[in-house]
């Protein structure tokens, strides 16, 4: 499920390496989710997208850093920052990997 951009660029920079500003339509958020997840290597996993009006993110407390893995109707698994505040992304990318395989082998 991709929402907004949790230090979008005009909005909550975090530094120069982060260049997107705030999707203003439901439109703009599926062209950034295409291009992060093309960035992170898995363009060929389908994404949910939240709308612009946010009905996601208020229903689940999903910002800033959550990221929710859904199978069908059905939240399988959350992740969120441990003690130290934050997670390695690449456990997530990995996560995505492993799922992405399971898809392809029927399982």
């Amino acid at each position: 499920m991709y929402t907004a951009e949790a230090h979008a660029a005009d909005e909550w920079p975090v530094g120069p390496h982060i260049h997107q500003p705030q999707p203003k339509s439901t439109e703009e958020r599926c062209g950034v989710a295409r291009r992060r997840l093309a960035q992170l290597g898995v363009s060929d996993i389908p994404v949910l997208i939240d709308t612009a009006e946010e009905n996601f993110s208020r229903a689940y407390a999903s910002w800033p850093l959550r990221w929710f893995f859904l199978d069908g109707h059905t939240i399988t698994a959350v992740a969120q920052p441990q003690c130290g505040g934050g997670y390695d992304v690449k456990e997530i990318v990995s996560g995505l990997a492993a799922r992405r395989l399971a898809v392809r082998q029927g399982k």
